[in-house]
């Protein structure tokens, strides 16, 4: 090949025709690489260098910069009534810390197989600094929940009659720093073990003190007949509608069925607190999504570019279970807001992003299971993922969160 008297490419020996055959030579992880092509029985191509510019490309992830590793209830400095498992992470950056929301419950979490069992739970919290070489540390007072509602009780004795909390989700910036998270709902003055709703409340600038409890702002009565139970709150802005409005982003769970995604808008009151204004909008479901999603979807984490330059865009990503009930992923989904509308989101082609068998994840002794995920940037060009992933051994289970990272244009970048 050549232009002119420049020669493009020599007759040199690059890679052998069994190798393109098969994938010996290729990268682990999904993404954009070169291709040779050639006809007749080798390639001949010269020497080829690659330099990593850091795209963004949303299935590929990496291993964090600095110390990252795996939290469990066997972390120096969580909380004793973690000792059942920990799960659900919600992280979270400010100026100077990286923050971890988890539940956790002090039965063996492996009893709540559909979601709806009757195990209580409490949402903890700790901290580290944002750089790499730091640890997590709960906050003081210590063994106590962040949120309104008693450490976890143990099933079968009398310490049950408390309400349990899970599924934390916060967000931090303008107006205001919030957090969402799922409540049991309570009929005549006790739970109803397994049937959550959701609520909001403020968080001072530590993200350390929340607000009052109150009743939840979204039921399974207001959100649809069709919902025994609502899990796996997000809540974000909505520029378009001004500084006191937000989106609720959370999972409906069936009484039978399958999960699916939906979203509903909130206001604040004069009151205090917020309320739901109008019908939840479904925004991902399993007839949409396609057999990697067959078996429903749960778990929303939505990220918001307010500053884009084509205007606010909300990143969706989501958790999905196959037709057959054997694998869980990752998938994604992005809406640009045009005007004042319910959410319209458009999934991503190369779906899924991330499977619970991905080779960038931690070596798994036994049988794995993503089943929750969490995002939050780390930097201008950096997303940091946290994931909770269930580790099926033969003597035991353990329940891990992990985390990730990707490169992504920074706000106002647009859209790659």
């Amino acid at each position: 090949l050549g232009a002119g008297k420049r020669t493009l490419v020599e007759a040199r020996p690059f890679i052998d025709v069994a190798s393109l055959l098969d994938d010996g030579a290729c990268a682990t992880n999904g993404g954009l690489y070169l291709a040779v092509e050639g006809q007749g029985d080798g390639v001949q191509a010269s020497p080829l260098s690659a330099t990593g510019l850091g795209c963004a490309n949303p299935g590929q992830f990496r291993t964090p910069s600095g110390d990252f590793g795996a939290v469990t209830a066997a972390t120096p400095d969580l909380p004793a009534w973690s000792g059942g498992g920990i799960g659900s992470p919600g992280v979270v950056k400010t100026a100077s810390s990286l923050h971890l929301f988890f539940d956790a419950t002090t039965d063996p979490r492996e009893l709540d197989t559909n979601g709806l069992a009757s195990l209580s739970f409490a949402v903890g919290h700790a901290r580290r600094g944002a750089g790499g070489d730091a640890t997590w540390a709960t906050e003081t007072p210590a063994n106590a929940s962040r949120v309104p509602g008693p450490v976890p009780c143990t099933i079968g004795t009398n310490s049950c009659g408390t309400v349990s909390v899970r599924d934390p989700s916060p967000y931090y910036g303008a107006p205001e720093n919030l957090l969402a998270f799922a409540r049991e709902r309570t009929s005549g003055g006790n739970p109803v073990r397994g049937r959550y709703a959701i609520d909001v409340l403020a968080m001072g600038s530590d993200l350390l003190n929340t607000g009052t409890t109150r009743n939840p702002l979204a039921t399974p009565t207001y959100a649809s007949n069709a919902c025994a139970s609502l899990r796996d709150p997000a809540v974000v802005p909505s520029p378009p509608d001004g500084a006191d409005r937000y989106w609720l982003f959370f999972t409906c769970i069936p009484g039978i069925g399958k999960p699916d995604i939906r979203a509903v808008r909130l206001r604040k009151a004069e009151e205090g607190g917020f309320v739901a204004m109008g019908d939840e909008v479904v925004v991902a479901d399993a007839e949409s999504l396609g057999p990697f999603a067959g078996a429903g979807v749960f778990d929303p984490e939505v990220l918001l570019d307010a500053d884009d330059a084509e205007g606010p865009l909300y990143r969706l990503w989501f958790l999905a279970r196959d037709t057959r009930r054997t694998k869980t992923s990752v998938g994604l989904a992005q809406w640009r807001v045009r005007k004042d509308e319910d959410p319209a989101f458009s999934t991503y082609p190369g779906n899924p992003v991330l499977t619970d068998a991905d080779a960038v994840l931690a070596p798994c002794e036994g049988k794995c299971a993503l089943t929750a995920w969490s995002v939050t940037r780390r930097d201008a060009s950096t997303l940091l993922f946290g994931l909770a992933r269930t580790v099926n051994r033969t003597e035991d289970v353990e329940y891990r969160i992990e985390f990730l990272e990707q490169t992504w244009a920074a706000p106002g970048g647009g859209v790659p």
